[in-house]
């Protein structure tokens, strides 16, 4: 649940991590109702409450499409999103306001994976982003699911993410429940 958490953490951060984040809270996320499946041998009664349980949490269009994303991140290997800057206002001195990492060549917004930041040239001659936190008075970067109505992968995230907390902490009190 931990790795889903900063899958979501790194969505949010707006620092270039967003697809590796939501390829974590995917796959991460799914491998913790894959765990609980364990307590089948453990829990009398799980089996029943399992099924009420993740129809209740996670019957719905973004946890469905997390489950269907993670199937496409582990069997076709693609995380298929689309990103959108929305520049609010931006001059060129504004360039100032981020750190400039030695031999800097340009600075971008929005790239391929949500960030913003440097291009710098890296040892063989590419150059590399170097990430930095855009202000929200300048703009925001925004990652998407074209394949989940456009939605935002951070809303979609979290709503998984959400619903898996709530899943565990009601796992929680059916197995304390049982224990008595």
């Amino acid at each position: 649940m931990l790795v889903a958490k900063s899958g979501l953490a790194m969505i949010v951060s707006g620092l270039g991590e967003g697809r590796i984040g939501l390829r974590n809270v995917a796959v991460f996320g799914r491998m913790v109702t894959f765990a609980t499946n364990n307590l089948r041998s453990c829990l009398s009664g799980f089996d029943d409450w399992d099924i009420a349980a993740k129809r209740r949490h996670f019957d719905n269009t973004d946890c469905r499409y997390m489950n269907e994303l993670r199937n496409v991140i582990e069997k076709q290997a693609r995380t298929p999103v689309s990103m959108s800057a929305h520049i609010y206002s931006f001059r060129m001195g504004d360039q100032r306001k981020f750190e400039r990492p030695p031999g800097a060549t340009s600075f971008f917004i929005g790239d391929r994976n949500g960030g913003s930041g440097w291009l710098v040239p890296g040892p063989d001659g590419n150059e590399v982003p170097f990430y930095v936190a855009l202000p929200p008075e300048i703009g925001k970067v925004t990652l998407s699911l074209p394949e989940n109505g456009g939605r935002s992968a951070a809303e979609c995230a979290g709503s998984y993410v959400a619903a898996l907390e709530a899943y565990l902490d009601d796992l929680k009190r059916f197995a304390q429940e049982r224990q008595r």
